[in-house]
């Protein structure tokens, strides 16, 4: 599973070039929410854009979990985000 994340302090942001990209692309996650960030589509278009898709206060990078996960939680510390996900009924941190 791909997976979008905040790797600085300051937040998951998306700029208003990234909101245009998700309007002409008929992306209606929630810009905040957890969908966001594993949505194909978006990021396909990380892939494309890179940080234009953010604002300045993110550092966004994309992370790779593995498939057979069983659950995840995005952990956030002003802004910093770490991902906990349990595989073979063991914690893990990205």
């Amino acid at each position: 599973m791909e997976i979008l994340i905040n790797r600085c302090y300051g937040g998951f942001g998306v700029s208003d070039f990234g909101l245009a990209k998700l309007r002409e692309n008929n992306i209606m996650d929630d810009v905040y929410g957890y969908a966001i960030r594993t949505n194909s589509e978006f990021i396909k278009l990380f892939g494309r854009y890179g940080d234009k898709l953010f604002d300045e206060d993110s550092d966004v990078e994309l992370e790779v979990l593995p498939d057979d996960i069983t659950d995840y939680d995005i952990q956030e510390y002003d802004g910093y985000e770490t991902v906990i996900y349990v595989l073979d009924g063991k914690i893990n941190y990205l």
